[in-house]
């Protein structure tokens, strides 16, 4: 069995699009909150008994289907348990992972590999316990763990817009990434101490680009608080076998169905060589 956790470049967001928005190629220049908005119209249009959370249940579930963790399963012949959800921080990676794990392993089952892929240091996470909650088992959605994108405008009536706001003016770069450097450590040490075995970390390309520009930029391996960070965290020497590189964007900003289907392909490879060193082949 695989675990994986990532945010929406795991969970697959928008690989389904071509589905069931018609004229799909013809999207590629509109603004992301007008694509958002159409694709949400034609989501409500899926079949469901619920009007809108199953519509949007079926529709992660498609993309989940399309998804490197599910094209990688096939390739290994191995179960995989994708729990990712698009938009999460490091901390809600890494809230599910724990929880998940520890489910898991009081279930009597531990994975024999775990994959982490990051997600941007620019994101927050929210704990709300009034949420719209879908019980939280290993496959379904944990929506009471939300993750918020500092980048991202709110409308002043957001209920997170205030929180946005000071956030933002009270959290520097500098902040931001030695939290993302922490959280990276700590899901490392946390996989390693419920499986026996670190996970293997992958990432989007623009992710690990935009993290080490700012730490050369800043110099920030020669700070000593931070240079600890950064060797625990390891994303100065990460495998180039593990960064996923776009071959073409979809109209959200994602990468398309065949870049999943290339990078599956590479991380199937990476696993496979792991396992012949363990069995000295």
């Amino acid at each position: 069995m695989i675990y994986v956790n990532g945010d929406s470049f795991t969970a697959g967001t928008g690989l389904s699009d071509h589905e069931f928005i018609p004229e799909f190629e013809k999207y590629n220049n509109i603004s992301y909150q007008n694509y958002h908005n159409m694709r949400i119209k034609y989501i409500h249009l899926l079949p469901s008994k619920d009007p809108l959370m199953d519509a949007i249940i079926a529709y992660d579930i498609r993309n989940k289907e399309l998804s490197w963790p599910i094209l990688m399963s096939r390739i290994l012949g191995t179960e995989v348990i994708n729990t990712a959800q698009g938009g999460s921080s490091m901390s809600s990676i890494l809230y599910r992972t724990l929880l998940d794990l520890t489910k898991l392993k009081m279930e009597g089952v531990t994975p024999k590999t775990v994959i982490i892929m990051l997600t941007c240091e620019n994101r927050i996470t929210l704990v709300q316990t009034h949420a719209v909650i879908h019980e939280p088992t290993l496959q379904g959605k944990q929506s009471w763990i939300r993750s918020i994108v500092l980048s991202q405008p709110l409308e002043s009536n957001h209920p997170f817009s205030s929180i946005v706001k000071e956030t933002v003016l009270r959290q520097s770069k500098n902040d931001l990434i030695t939290k993302w450097l922490l959280e990276v450590a700590l899901l490392k040490n946390v996989v390693k101490s419920l499986t026996g075995t670190y996970p293997i970390i992958a990432a989007p390309m623009f992710v690990t680009n935009q993290v080490i520009k700012h730490i050369k930029n800043e110099k920030l391996i020669n700070h000593p608080h931070f240079f600890e960070l950064i060797q625990e965290s390891g994303i100065l020497n990460m495998n180039p076998e593990l960064i996923m590189q776009p071959i073409n964007i979809l109209p959200d900003g994602h990468y398309d169905n065949e870049t999943h289907a290339v990078f599956a392909e590479k991380i199937s490879t990476y696993i496979q060589t792991l396992n012949d060193k363990e069995k000295n082949i």
